[in-house]
């Protein structure tokens, strides 16, 4: 069971790097509709030469070129490209197959390094917690998952997200680049005071002043555009010896920690989360 995971998981990592396109634009030396078809060319073939199944999951990637390149002509602008390729990729069905636009940095000015134990997320025009680390400042501040964000340092949510919708990029960018903005910021910097105020479950408006600790937990390397994350790796076994595992990224680093677990539990486990 466990060796059978194990290379599920190796598969699963190939496939989940996403797929980072700069588009191909020299003018001077190339049109705009060759740039573009550079880009497109380099995009197809890269899926058609490493895609780890050599199936397509049933489709016919060349009919899929032929359908999708005819459409070039009638691309007039760099969000035009971005959109094609993403939706060609699209008939993939694959979460982790996408462009990153080199337009697409994230918006962040806030400076970083603190640490205070929450995990905010984007979902149609709110932010909510979905995730409060135990002992940590927004666990010892009351703060709950389900809890919507309000504003931080007294801007509201809404004019912290406004520029990144002013931007000529896919929606699924967008709320990627805000989840990330986000979750930055209310970090805030070590040992210095963030003011943060939310909507409870039930109740008023609270107000709460948070002193983030400094984050030791290990970085990523970057990827691309993508910039290095803080890794989250958890092994616990529950009732009934249910390896349970939690991670938030897949890199290079934390392989080892999952390889050694799902080593380790041979013989031990009899279920795995």
């Amino acid at each position: 069971m466990f060796r059978k995971f194990k290379l599920y998981v190796q598969k699963f990592v190939w496939l989940s790097l996403w797929t980072v396109i700069f588009p191909l634009v020299s003018f001077g030396f190339l049109t705009r509709e060759e740039a573009f078809e550079q880009s497109f060319d380099l995009v197809w073939e890269t899926v058609q030469e490493s895609h780890w199944d050599e199936t397509f999951g049933g489709l016919d990637w060349g009919a899929i070129r032929n359908e999708y390149r005819s459409r070039l002509r009638k691309v007039r602008n760099r969000t035009d490209l971005v959109t094609l390729l993403q939706d060609m990729l699209n008939e993939l069905d694959l979460s982790h197959y996408n462009i990153i636009s080199s337009s697409a940095k994230p918006l962040d000015r806030y400076p970083r390094g603190g640490y205070v134990g929450l995990n905010l997320k984007y979902f149609e025009g709110q932010v909510y917690v979905t995730g409060v680390d135990k002992e940590s400042p927004a666990a010892a501040a009351g703060i709950k998952v389900g809890w919507k964000l309000k504003s931080i340092h007294q801007k509201s949510v809404k004019s912290l997200i406004a520029p990144f919708f002013k931007r000529d990029i896919l929606e699924k960018r967008i709320r990627f680049d805000i989840d990330f903005y986000l979750n930055a910021i209310v970090q805030g910097t070590s040992g210095r005071k963030i003011r943060t105020d939310w909507y409870p479950l039930e109740g008023k408006v609270l107000k709460t002043y948070l002193i983030p600790k400094a984050d030791v937990r290990e970085l990523s390397v970057s990827v691309g555009y993508l910039p290095p994350q803080r890794i989250e790796f958890e092994e616990t076994y529950l009732e009934g010896d249910i390896l349970y595992l939690r991670f938030n990224f897949f890199t290079a680093p934390m392989m080892a920690d999952i390889r050694e677990s799902l080593e380790s539990a041979a013989g031990k486990a009899n279920g795995l989360i």
